[in-house]
């Protein structure tokens, strides 16, 4: 199954949190960038270097309102990362959980219209998937992350190199050939799908849905005055497993929560600029 990859981008936000002495790297590339943008004329680059974990939320939120007005950025996240605890604040030491990240991303997702495009470069950065649900909006249309560790090194060859394949090709699967393995990378809509299959694999068949079911019966008659009488569970269970039972409209509802609005679509990965 092919998904098609198509978002707007007029900008790259490149956030860095270098801890003391290692500033020379998140310079090097962030100049490197700026030459690309300069050169191509087809975005906007700003480099930001937080030092605490106030200062990168209070950044992440002040995006929003660029976003509803038409910015459509990268958000590149230049720092040292934790599988467990987040982002790290070189300059304190402070770590940004992967649940504040996602949170705040969220919203500037929702505000680009599921058209958010996130590059952690920083070690398990693919961790940033620990606080996905398809109950809630997905905090980016398309995000790139290594789930180990990362190097310096692999980060300088594969960054600037990725940027400028993406922006010259219009193509995500060309510039993806330019980043190290280490790299991996998430697409909401396919994400979506994976996920659905779990969901009802897990909930929806076999010993998942009876256990829910029975939660939902004993939760109705906690709710509500119903007598609990052998005539009325049957009815209940009926009402029930109904309710739960997998198809197209509930598979439609869930996408369009996750992927705020937008829905599969199965041709050829392209990239987009505005």
């Amino acid at each position: 199954m092919q998904i098609e990859t198509k978002f707007g981008c007029n900008g790259i936000v490149f956030i860095s949190a270098p801890r003391s002495g290692e500033d020379g790297l998140s310079r090097r590339i962030g100049e490197d960038i700026n030459l690309l943008a300069i050169s191509l004329g087809q975005f906007v680059f700003r480099h930001i270097t937080v030092t605490s974990k106030k200062q990168l939320i209070e950044l992440l939120q002040s995006l929003e309102s660029e976003v509803e007005n038409g910015f459509r950025p990268i958000v590149h996240f230049d720092t040292h990362g934790s599988k467990e605890n987040g982002l790290e604040i070189g300059e304190t030491g402070e770590l940004v959980s992967w649940d504040i990240i996602t949170e705040e991303l969220r919203k500037l997702n929702t505000a680009s219209g599921n058209n958010l495009f996130v590059f952690v470069a920083a070690c398990y950065g693919f961790y940033l998937l620990k606080a996905l649900t398809i109950k809630k909006p997905c905090p980016f249309f398309i995000m790139f992350g290594p789930s180990d560790v990362v190097t310096f090194g692999e980060v300088e060859s594969s960054v600037v190199p990725f940027y400028m394949k993406l922006f010259k090709t219009a193509s995500v699967d060309a510039a993806i050939q330019a980043l190290s393995c280490q790299f991996e990378y998430f697409h909401s809509e396919r994400m979506f799908l994976i996920s659905f299959a779990r969901y009802v694999r897990e909930k929806c068949l076999g010993k998942g849905v009876r256990e829910r079911r029975e939660r939902l019966l004993t939760e109705t008659f906690e709710e509500t005055k119903l007598v609990n009488t052998k005539h009325i569970r049957r009815n209940l269970r009926k009402q029930i497993k109904q309710h739960l039972k997998p198809t197209p409209a509930l598979m439609s509802r869930y996408a369009k929560r996750f992927m705020h609005g937008k829905g599969k679509r199965l041709i050829n990965p392209t990239y987009q600029s505005v």
